[in-house]
């Protein structure tokens, strides 16, 4: 079966939405799709594009969607990029609830918050906006585009967080409850890493949720597994673990 050598998405880095209260991301005088990344999420992008051209060198094509935080990550990451500008790469659109704070859509649509508690947020479709199928429909296009036009190449897609999750549900076959676990309690951090490369005859996922290259998290690790490793040994020694990845599934 025909599948690009590796394909490595991150998610955006730090956008203003990402700062704002999760009851209310909606700008009055701001699109959903015009929020800019943070001076943070700058940084994140740049810190994960020296990791990624260091680890993996130049790639034969870029993505991002149409959303700003996706392009101007991308141009953080690989300045001298030409991206592909892909609507199927859009995120997941909650319609009344990314236009509107918590407040407002319970004043004005009091049962959506119990039918949206109901439904679970995979099957959920808001007023004026998509379910998590809808925007599988284009993921699948997308993949089919990849392995029809990009066999043997190294792509690296910027992302949206909710978009990679789906795209991970549909290449490792996982139940809508799987994904809906993740949504609650794993999602992609800003400017992380998921990682597929080719094996043998399937593309597998070889690192999720990627982010050991970043200074704070390789400290934070290590200063964990100080404090397992001396209580198993009274401190006599301690050495700094390799980074894990996560291991190869078939699809």
């Amino acid at each position: 079966m025909k599948w690009p050598k590796r394909v490595v998405l991150v998610r955006h880095g730090e956008s203003e939405g990402n700062v704002r209260s999760p009851d209310d991301i909606s700008f009055d005088d701001k699109a959903n799709h015009e929020f800019a990344l943070t001076e943070k999420g700058k940084q994140q992008a740049r810190l994960t594009g020296k990791y990624v051209r260091a680890k993996y060198g130049e790639f034969d094509s870029y993505f991002c969607s149409t959303f700003r935080r996706t392009q101007e990550t991308l141009s953080l990451l690989c300045p001298e990029s030409v991206p592909v500008i892909d609507s199927r790469l859009n995120e997941l659109w909650r319609g009344i609830w990314h236009t509107m704070s918590k407040e407002k859509v319970l004043t004005l649509y009091p049962e959506e918050a119990s039918i949206r508690e109901r439904e679970g947020e995979y099957h959920y479709r808001p007023p004026g906006g998509q379910s998590c199928q809808d925007v599988e429909v284009m993921i699948h296009s997308f993949i089919h585009c990849l392995r029809a036009d990009y066999v043997n190449k190294n792509v690296l897609i910027s992302a949206h967080g909710n978009w990679m999750l789906l795209f991970w549900r549909i290449m490792l076959n996982r139940q809508p409850s799987e994904f809906e676990s993740r949504y609650k309690g794993n999602k992609y951090k800003n400017c992380a890493l998921a990682i597929y490369e080719r094996v043998g005859e399937s593309l597998c996922l070889v690192g999720d949720n990627v982010t050991s290259f970043w200074p704070t998290a390789r400290r934070a690790s290590v200063r964990r597994a100080e404090r397992i490793y001396r209580g198993k040994t009274n401190g006599r020694h301690f050495v700094p673990p390799t980074d894990s990845s996560v291991k190869n599934r078939k699809v």
